[in-house]
């Protein structure tokens, strides 16, 4: 799906829905060769949601998602593969796909997963620049920093802890999201320079490079909301005690092929 068409209708959900090939297909039949490439095609799906919109009163992100979810889960792409994984990784991006909502609850937080914004994984280059956060939540009052960590995880007499390096991570992210105020990176990168240098002895990432592409596109996406660090947890049986200042959400999970977890592909 195309970026433009996500961030559009995470900021005016009224207005826009996420351009998705199961929306498509329920409002046009079968998507053409360029869905994705040709702005037309985006603009044709906009103005027929906001036809819906006036028929129904619904905004156009609920009206798309009751479309993606009617095509998907009623066969129409056929019959489905079991899909299992193994290890955090895997269980995260179970529990941001299938338990936003736990996720949510747990940080008392009451929106509604379908108004927030995720990222899994996002790219900030290697662990001596920034490193990668397990997964990014963006709610319209809060952006969620998390962090990955699951039962077979390095503890130590029953303690669980996180390594220098992701705590780190976490003191330079919202050093970007306090100083950015959306100027131009260069004279961003120039003006702060001694003092990014002086705090984390790193150098701050140059105009046009990939990390500073990505941190635009996820400090744009999170401006003006509180930053809050997370650490999500996943057991099956005991739980450690947590030596973090981080906000805790603990998922239980159920292997249910030998040690391999299996995506619920249930409506």
């Amino acid at each position: 799906m195309p970026w433009p068409s996500v961030i559009l209708s995470f900021h005016s959900p009224q207005d826009y829905g996420v351009l998705d090939i199961h929306a498509w297909r329920e409002l046009f039949g079968k998507e053409p060769g360029d869905l994705f490439q040709n702005p037309h095609r985006a603009i044709e799906f906009f103005e027929r949601l906001r036809m819906i919109r006036r028929e129904t009163g619904l905004p156009c992100r609920q009206i798309e998602r009751a479309l993606f979810t009617k095509n998907r889960h009623e066969g129409k792409r056929g019959s489905k593969a079991s899909v299992f994984g193994y290890g955090e990784d895997f269980l995260t991006i179970l529990a941001l796909t299938e338990h936003l909502d736990v996720i949510l609850k747990q940080l008392g937080d009451d929106t509604d997963p379908a108004n927030c914004l995720v990222f899994y994984r996002p790219s900030f280059g290697r662990a001596d620049l920034i490193g990668e956060f397990d997964a990014i939540i963006i709610t319209p009052q809060t952006a969620y920093l998390l962090e990955s960590k699951w039962d077979r995880s390095r503890i130590s007499n029953n303690v669980l802890t996180l390594d220098p390096v992701q705590t780190s991570r976490h003191e330079i992210f919202k050093w970007y999201h306090e100083n950015w105020k959306g100027e131009d990176w260069k004279h961003f990168a120039q003006r702060h320079a001694d003092e990014f240098k002086g705090k984390f002895n790193k150098s701050i990432a140059p105009k046009g490079s990939l990390l500073s592409q990505n941190l635009i596109t996820i400090l744009k996406s999170m401006r003006g909301r509180e930053l809050k660090n997370v650490l999500l947890y996943f057991y099956r049986e005991s739980i450690p005690q947590m030596d973090t200042h981080f906000e805790i959400v603990k998922i239980k999970y159920h292997p249910t092929y030998d040690n391999y977890v299996a995506i619920n592909q249930s409506s």
